[in-house]
C-alpha cells in the first residue's frame, strides 16, 4: 500500500525471495486486494495518511494476512491505532509497526531489507536474532 522508492525496493527484494507483488496507491484498490490475502501473504503499508492506509489495515486485521507491516514513526503508529480503534479494532498485535528490524536502515533499499527480513521471520516463526546468538 503506497508507492515510491521504498515500494520499488520492496518489489525488487520480494522478487528475489520468490514473492509476487502488487502495489496499490489508493485506499479502495488496496482494501480490495487485501481482502483476498491469506496467511501466506504479506502486506506492507507505506502511506502515512490514515484515510489511505487505514482501509488496507482494517481489511488486513479483519482477514487472515500473515504479515502486516506499517511504515512510520511511533507517532504515526499511534495515529493509526486511534483511527483503527474508532472502527472497532483495538487488538493491533498483528501490526508490525514501525515495520522492519532495527538494523539502522536509512535508504529505501536498507529499509526494504529490514522489512523483508522481518516478514520472513514472521513467516517462519523465527526469532529474528543474529545467527551468532547461541541457541
Amino acid at each position: 500500500m503506497g508507492g515510491g522508492a521504498i515500494a520499488d525496493a520492496l518489489g525488487f527484494l520480494a522478487d528475489l525471495v520468490g514473492w509476487t507483488t502488487r502495489v496499490a496507491t489508493d485506499a479502495s484498490t488496496a482494501a480490495g486486494l487485501v481482502a483476498g490475502l491469506t496467511t501466506l501473504d504479506k502486506l506492507v503499508v507505506l502511506s502515512h495518511d490514515n484515510d489511505v492506509a487505514g482501509p488496507a489495515l482494517e481489511a488486513a486485521l479483519g482477514g487472515g494476512v500473515g504479515y502486516v507491516g506499517a511504515l512510520g514513526s511511533q507517532r504515526t503508529q499511534r495515529s493509526r491505532a486511534d483511527w483503527l480503534a474508532g472502527r472497532g479494532f483495538s487488538d493491533l498485535t498483528r501490526v508490525h509497526g514501525p515495520a522492519g528490524f532495527n538494523i539502522g536502515a536509512k535508504t529505501p533499499a536498507e529499509i526494504a531489507v529490514s522489512i523483508v527480513a522481518e516478514a520472513l521471520a514472521v513467516q517462519f516463526d523465527a526469532p529474528g536474532d543474529s545467527l551468532r546468538t547461541p541457541r
